[in-house]
Order: C-alpha cells, then sequence, then structure tokens
C-alpha cells in the first residue's frame, strides 16, 4: 500500500467524481480509477459503489476514509518535522491572489520570502475569494488572501486589513449619479459582480435592505473587468477606495458620496491541517511582519 494511493482514495472521496478528482491529483482519469481498483484488491474491499451520480463510498470505505487521513496527516507531519531540522526550507508554496497584487503587497512579500528562504519557491495564481478558498480546503493551494467569510472548518482565516469600499460611476453618468440616493441609483445601469464575489454579497444585501434591485446590469467576473467597464461608460458598481482614487485622478469616474458604511476585510487564509508546516509557517510570519498584525487563528462558526 503506498501514500498515493490513499490520498488518491481520500480525494475521491472527497469529490465523488473520477474527473473531479483526477482534475485535483493532476492525474489521469485512467490513473485515479487505477489507483482505486489496486488499493480494493489489495485490501480485498470494495471502497466506492459505482453510481450515475459518481463514486459513492461503501459503509467499509467510510471507515477506511477517516484512517486514511489520519495516516496521510500522519505522513506530513513526520515530513514537517524532517523539514524542521534541516538548517534550510525549501520546497513549493502555491498562493491565491483574490485581487491586485499591489494591493496585496506581492512583490514585497516574495522579496521577504527570498532574502529570508531562498529555497522555497513561490508560485502565484490570480483567483476569487471563493474558489481560492475551495483550493485551499481541498489542498491545491498552500495558502491565499481572501475576501470572502470562511465556510469551512477545515479552513483557518486570519483578517489582516480592512478597507473602505464606495460606489463609483462612469464620468458619463456624473451628473446624474452623485446627485442620487442608493434607491434612486437603482434605476441606472450597473456593472454587477459575479459569481461569490465579496462585492456582490455586499451590494446584494444594501439593495435588499432598500427593497430594490437594479434591472439593468452587467455580470462582470474579476475586479480588473469590473474597472475597465465603469471606466467604458457601462455602469455604476462598487470599488475599494484605494483603486477608486486612482481612477477618479485619471478622470475615467467619480466617487458617489453616499454616506455608507461599507468595509471589507482581506484574510489570509491556509488549510488547518497545515499549520505544523514549516514553510507555511515561514509565510504566515512574512505576511504578518509585512501587514504588521498579529497571525491568529480564525476557523469558520
Amino acid at each position: 500500500m503506498e501514500l498515493y494511493q490513499l490520498k488518491t482514495f481520500v480525494v475521491v472521496a472527497d469529490e465523488g467524481n473520477l474527473t473531479r478528482a483526477a482534475t485535483r491529483l493532476h492525474a489521469s482519469q485512467p490513473a485515479v480509477s487505477g489507483h482505486i481498483k489496486s488499493l480494493e484488491e489489495e485490501l480485498d474491499l470494495t471502497l466506492f459503489i459505482r453510481t450515475s451520480r459518481g463514486m459513492e463510498l461503501t459503509p467499509a470505505g467510510e471507515k477506511l476514509r477517516r484512517k486514511a487521513l489520519a495516516v496521510l496527516n500522519a505522513a506530513e507531519d513526520l515530513e514537517n518535522s524532517a523539514r524542521d531540522m534541516r538548517d534550510e526550507l525549501e520546497g513549493e508554496l502555491h498562493i491565491g491572489l483574490n485581487t491586485d497584487p499591489d494591493f496585496l503587497r506581492v512583490t514585497e512579500l516574495v522579496a521577504e520570502m527570498s532574502e529570508h528562504h531562498p529555497r522555497l519557491k513561490l508560485h502565484l495564481s490570480q483567483s476569487s475569494s471563493g474558489a481560492i478558498l475551495d483550493d485551499v480546503k481541498n489542498r491545491t493551494l498552500d495558502a491565499g488572501f481572501v475576501f470572502y467569510e470562511n465556510p469551512y472548518a477545515e479552513v483557518v482565516t486570519t483578517p489582516i486589513h480592512r478597507t473602505r469600499l464606495c460606489v463609483v460611476a462612469p464620468k458619463a453618468m456624473a451628473e446624474h449619479a452623485c446627485n442620487c440616493t442608493l434607491s434612486e441609483l437603482a434605476e441606472l445601469p450597473w456593472v454587477w459582480p459575479a459569481g461569490r464575489c465579496f462585492y456582490r454579497k455586499v451590494l446584494e444585501a444594501e439593495f435588499t435592505a432598500l427593497g430594490k434591485r437594479p434591472t439593468d446590469v452587467i455580470q462582470a467576473d474579476g475586479e480588473e473587468v469590473i474597472r475597465k467597464l465603469v471606466s467604458m461608460g457601462k455602469g455604476m458598481s462598487l470599488m475599494r477606495i484605494d483603486e477608486a482614487i486612482k481612477e477618479a485622478a485619471c478622470g475615467v469616474l467619480v466617487i458617489c458620496d453616499l454616506a455608507l458604511d461599507l468595509y471589507v476585510d482581506l484574510f489570509f487564509a491556509h488549510a488547518k491541517s497545515r499549520a505544523k508546516d514549516p514553510a507555511l509557517k515561514a509565510l504566515s510570519e512574512a505576511v504578518k511582519r509585512l501587514w504588521e498584525v498579529e497571525i491568529t487563528n480564525r476557523h469558520a462558526a
């Protein structure tokens, strides 16, 4: 029995689907299927029932899943202990970025890690907060920055920064938009954040409280796309105050003074099971120094 077989078993159990499991494992579907078959033959047990809905654990599979997780966690703990004993950290860290690198102080973070841990390689990828939380939970990311509130007990999030949000309007709508209440602004075109974006959650809450909802809406995925559409005159939207001030200085949009008390918290997220990983601890310490905060654990409620 090999650790990679146990990892495949646990991932298939989590996903309930061979295709999704193969994607997470960066392996082919036949390879994943082969790992499961080999493990079942070695254990002389049926671990899954193949159904039209996917892969469902048998009662025996459910019991062994917990033991497999314990074995994988013990192996990871052993590896972490060995890494602690070495003079210099080495390896790779995959980090999710939920917004622009300047705001996240990515250049400073890379410089900090390069100076103190030159043999640690950082892999940075852009994604949404919701997707980053999913990937941290599923261990396809080691850590990430998120706005979205953490729904997972398996993920630890720590608030590291709070910034104000504001409603912005294209320059062409400035005269009308800046003399309206939020309720009246529902009649204007909007660029609406798509998916699980935190900004969408904020806007929905504000308009729901007013009993309103914009009807002329363009769905946009990603802050950069939203900025572009607003600057092109396609509609109103919500933006961080720091980026809104920059765009307003360029003359492409205006900030609406609506006296709204809107904020977004930036969180640093990592898997609870990875808390003892020396490389991840080094990353956490670097984040702590850059944002001048104490990194404390915050699990899902």
